[in-house]
């Protein structure tokens, strides 16, 4: 083909590539547009319901339940969403992170849908590892992983075992000063022969879990494997919200999970 008849090709097809950017950034647009309403509308929600707690706060305990459940049907809003507009990579990431409030089903029903290219590297490993992994459940195994505390020791989880464990996953900027004081409370209260408290934080390096137990002044020990969405306790644990807590017996059996949504 002459010069000239590959160039006139070009041209005519440039108009059609352009129409298609510009389609998914259409597409793009208006799943933000969509997640954005819901959790505007969330936020509105939820200060109502805090300038109410300021009038009653004899009531704080439901009304703090009331706000879990706004941002719970605000999740589960984001994450039906995010069906509908899975070929969006920001609504892939957002359909990992709302998982557990749809069924493996459906995300692997939706996951066929998509070509390899548009699941992307990571959010579609992510999702594929959920729904091909069991995740632990009450009355099952704790899965073991290797661990690195905040002095830099690296250890297995297992190797917690034979005393009772609270695990707590994330989640310590989120509870609070009260919730932080409550875990101290714990802490200070139970024996290390009886309860082991162990405070797993998504962080990247072990400098930055040293940070977190400064800024934080955490008695308690923490923990991380340095990993995020990819890791097991987003896989295997299936943490979702944060802070979410694991009870684990002397045998090393789950004997208290958050219930699924």
């Amino acid at each position: 083909m002459k010069r000239t008849g590959r160039l006139f090709l070009l041209i005519a097809f440039l108009p059609g590539l352009a129409g298609s950017v510009q389609a998914q950034g259409t597409v793009e647009e208006d799943y933000r547009k969509e997640k954005e309403a819901i959790w505007r509308e969330h936020d509105r929600t939820v200060a109502g319901i805090a300038a109410y707690c300021e009038k009653r706060p004899e009531r704080k305990d439901s009304l703090v339940m009331a706000i879990t459940r706004t941002g719970d049907a605000a999740a589960g809003k984001t994450g039906e969403t995010a069906l509908r507009y899975a070929s969006v990579p920001e609504a892939l990431g957002d359909l990992f992170r709302a998982r557990n409030f749809i069924s493996k089903d459906t995300l692997g029903a939706t996951l066929k849908r998509l070509s390899a290219e548009t699941q992307g590297p990571f959010y579609g490993k992510c999702l594929r590892a959920h729904l091909e992994t069991e995740q632990v459940e009450e009355g099952g195994a704790c899965y073991d992983f290797r661990i690195t505390g905040q002095h830099g020791e690296e250890f297995a989880f297992s190797s917690l075992t034979g005393r009772n464990i609270l695990l707590v996953c994330g989640g310590l900027g989120c509870m609070q000063e009260e919730g932080r004081a409550y875990l101290d409370k714990i802490y200070a209260e139970t024996s290390r022969d009886d309860l082991r408290v162990a405070v797993y934080c998504f962080c990247n390096n072990p400098d930055e879990l040293r940070r977190i137990q400064a800024s934080f002044g955490c008695k308690y020990p923490l923990v991380s494997d340095f990993r995020g969405d990819d890791g097991p306790v987003k896989i295997r644990y299936g943490v979702q919200e944060l802070p979410t807590c694991f009870l684990i017996d002397r045998q090393g059996t789950v004997i208290l999970k958050p219930r699924k949504k």
